[in-house]
């Protein structure tokens, strides 16, 4: 355990959070595990505003990220978040889809039969933080019931929290999002529904208030186009 952590972060800190290849110890962005199949039941999901409240430079715009990925790449991804006026949101709907949104799709249809993928969108955001959006982890406190007392928790956030909880304990225990478990009793509410992804036909939950589903799945055929032009390389497009 402790060689793989020394070579998880032997380049930086982000590395730490990225899979180890067993070939040579070295560990690459988790997409490239798509080309060598994922063969266990999957949940996986990303947040609608990962990196908004994140970015670092006060001038990047959507246009400078753009113009650090492949010429091919940069015309696909022209259209998405050209209808946004502000620069971080406009600069986040291509971050976000680049680097967390296509890759956890990409990584579901990566899945092998008769294993399963679920996947997530977790869009809930705070009372009075629409500044910050559903940022990177603010999924975390809702999936472990861990909201901390300076965020604003509202009653849905707390029904919310409960939703996810089940799910995410169902999964553990069963593979299966959408499992009744014995200790929870028959009194307890049941499931909400998480329908498994399919290439096929593409659906995914959206954790919200209300819960819908599939709201984004047109990004899936943009996802696969980009799959070969981003995510058969080893290299992070990560905000500059």
């Amino acid at each position: 355990m402790e060689s793989l952590i020394n070579a998880a972060t032997s380049e930086s800190l982000d590395e730490a959070y990225r899979p180890i290849n067993g070939a040579d110890g070295k560990s690459d962005p988790a997409w490239r595990l798509k080309r060598i199949g994922i063969n266990h039941d999957l949940l996986i999901g990303s947040n609608q505003d990962e990196w908004r409240m994140y970015f670092n430079d006060e001038n990047q715009t959507r246009e400078d990220y753009l113009r650090s990925l492949p010429k091919s790449v940069q015309k696909l991804l022209k259209p998405i978040g050209n209808d946004l006026t502000e620069r971080r949101e406009r600069l986040d709907a291509v971050y976000s889809l680049v680097n967390f949104h296509c890759p956890a799709v990409l990584l579901a249809e990566a899945t092998h039969a008769p294993h399963r993928a679920y996947v997530y969108r977790f869009a809930q955001v705070r009372a009075h933080a629409d500044a910050l959006g559903s940022y990177h982890g603010a999924e975390i406190p809702y999936v472990f019931n861990t909201h901390d007392g300076w965020l604003p928790t509202s009653e849905a956030d707390r029904q919310l929290t409960e939703q996810m909880m089940a799910a995410w304990a169902a999964f553990m225990w069963k593979g299966d999002p959408n499992a009744r478990l014995w200790f929870q009793g028959a009194a307890s509410k049941p499931p909400v529904p998480w329908p498994q992804y399919q290439r096929s036909n593409p659906k995914w939950i959206r954790w919200n208030t209300p819960i819908s589903y599939a709201e984004d799945a047109a990004q899936v055929p943009l996802c696969r186009e980009l799959a070969p032009m981003l995510y058969d390389s080893t290299v992070d497009y990560g905000a500059r």
